[in-house]
């Protein structure tokens, strides 16, 4: 039995030593001298795991005591032989022998393990991409700033930031490019923090800031609005990928004033990010309360949005658009309509930025396309004389990349030739990303492209003629002032000159007589508003001409 047990203890693979009454090394296993390239057991050598010069004289008491009460120590500890130094895992127990004095000693290294572990707790609490903080840890240091805010009576601010329209960003560019640009953006900000402050990303371009021990409110307002202008301007500068810097959307929240949890503070600041990029670009804006309950009705009219496309209560009505010579209708322009349950027939500014801000119109707007085109070509089917069908883009549709994918599918399934669909875009949407390009690929499809609503918005006259537009229609101000005198001049000279640039000029918002009549004077080719036809379905439009009343 001796034997076998001498023998299984020199053959183990795990290192195991056997300890005198002092704590010294009385024989090692192969597997330990292997491991510090001896051929002996050292001579009136301690064990390096009851050393108090490697492990101090503390923990050595600890293991001691633990031994003495139940015989038997298990734990981790660092094993240090000359030049080997790792962590080990340690069984310490006390042999039955005469003496009692006897100690067996296994270990192995748990380095691998150990760093593992390391590997997974920064995997948990940093963000693969930036190596900064993820969502977990920034939470935590919300958690611990928020209760030391409490005591101290201070504040903590939330600040979210993300590049405007960074979905079509990443689109653009693709994920590995567009990753960079994160990665830069993250260094580029980290350079502007106060050491207090803790940078967090939380995917998908979206970082988060919190910045702890502000003193009151006027002190938290100050550091916001100091914060968010120097985040335009470094993001401002020029960026990998990029021909230039970004813009960014930019909301924030304050506690105790705005939330009382980790949770809650940084959805209300979400709420205000989400305000901020609905406002436009590199927008900054503070949670409120009445941003809360905006977000809330919002929320509701989303819902009864959906119900309402679930339910088919969406519905087309048509207006009709006149050559301003002879009265001839030349085309008609789709209109949205929501037969609400409770409120009635709803206008598209009764619920469009709503839709816009839950993605509603997005699936809408295909709707709208789809359903306008069928209705053109029952029309051409039935005898009725119309050039073209005009339909609404909303800039949420035209920033998508997937709306000429769309265009395109729908004019295979309807058949409808693309020449009699006018697309109508407005000004807000020349103010976005690669619209040029957009414009382009639409145009490319053999679409017509109106720009409306001009003058309402920043597009400049000068650089007009470098946009692939056949139709401009005037914003109804332009109408408003007829027939004064210096109105009339103006809206003669700018219809002369789109005219002259090949567009042709639409008027709208056409309600007298008189206004009709001074456009059928000066270059306006066609006309549009509520004298002429008001909008109606399909069913009840009268697409004859007025002088067949």
């Amino acid at each position: 039995m001796q034997q076998l047990l001498e023998a299984a203890f020199h053959q183990s693979h795990q290192p195991q030593c056997l300890l005198d009454g002092a704590d010294q090394l009385l024989t090692v296993n192969h597997a330990y001298l292997a491991l510090i390239g001896e051929q002996a057991t050292p001579k009136d050598s301690l064990c390096p795991f009851l050393n108090p010069n490697l492990q101090g004289p503390a923990m050595v008491k600890s293991i001691k005591d633990a031994i003495a009460r139940k015989g038997w120590w298990e734990g981790e500890l660092p094993f240090q032989h000359r030049a080997r130094s790792f962590q080990s895992w340690v069984s310490i127990k006390r042999l039955q022998t005469p003496t009692g004095n006897n100690l067996l000693v296994s270990f192995s290294d748990i380095s691998e393990r150990k760093l593992a572990e390391v590997k997974l707790q920064r995997l948990a609490y940093f963000d693969g991409l930036t190596q900064l903080p993820n969502l977990s840890l920034l939470l935590d240091r919300l958690n611990q700033a928020q209760m030391r805010a409490k005591r101290s009576n201070q504040l903590v601010a939330v600040v979210l930031f993300e590049p405007d329209h960074a979905d079509n960003l990443r689109a653009d560019l693709g994920s590995t490019a567009f990753d960079e640009t994160v990665v830069a953006m993250s260094q580029r900000v980290g350079d502007i923090l106060r050491a207090q402050d803790t940078l967090a990303a939380l995917g998908h371009g979206r970082f988060a800031l919190l910045m702890p021990d502000l003193p009151d409110k006027r002190a938290a307002l100050n550091a916001f609005t100091q914060i968010a202008d120097k985040l335009q301007v470094a993001l401002r500068q020029k960026l990998p990928n990029l021909q230039q810097g970004l813009s960014a959307a930019v909301g924030a929240a304050l506690f105790p004033l705005d939330a009382v949890t980790p949770q809650t503070h940084l959805k209300q600041a979400e709420t205000a990010l989400l305000q901020a990029k609905r406002r436009g670009r590199g927008q900054s804006l503070l949670f409120t309360p009445a941003l809360q309950q905006q977000a809330s009705a919002r929320q509701q009219m989303a819902k009864e949005m959906q119900r309402a496309i679930e339910h088919n209560d969406f519905l087309l009505h048509y207006q009709p658009v006149l050559d301003a010579n002879d009265g001839t209708i030349v085309g008609v322009e789709a209109l949205l309509r929501w037969a609400h349950a409770e409120r009635g027939l709803l206008l598209p500014e009764d619920f469009l930025e709503a839709a816009e801000a839950t993605g509603c119109l997005k699936v809408l707007g295909g709707w709208v396309f789809r359903e306008s085109a069928k209705q053109f070509l029952r029309w051409r089917n039935q005898g009725v004389k119309l050039s073209t069908i005009n339909i609404n883009i909303s800039v949420s549709q035209f920033q998508s990349p997937l709306l000429v994918a769309q265009a395109k599918e729908i004019l295979t399934e309807t058949g409808i030739d693309p020449a009699n669909v006018v697309l109508e875009i407005t000004e807000a949407a020349l103010t976005t990303d690669n619209f040029q390009q957009q414009l382009t690929q639409l145009r490319a499809l053999g679409l017509k492209l109106a720009l409306d609503d001009f003058g309402a918005g920043p597009s400049s006259l000068l650089s007009l003629h470098t946009l692939p537009f056949s139709q401009i229609k005037l914003n109804r101000a332009f109408t408003q002032g007829l027939p004064a005198e210096k109105p009339r001049k103006q809206l003669q000279g700018l219809a002369t000159y789109l005219h002259t640039l090949g567009f042709e000029v639409v008027l709208t918002g056409v309600e007298t007589p008189v206004q009709l009549e001074v456009a059928q004077r000066i270059d306006c080719q066609c006309v549009q508003g509520y004298l002429l036809r008001e909008p109606a379905s399909a069913a009840d439009l009268n697409l004859r001409p007025p002088h067949e009343h």
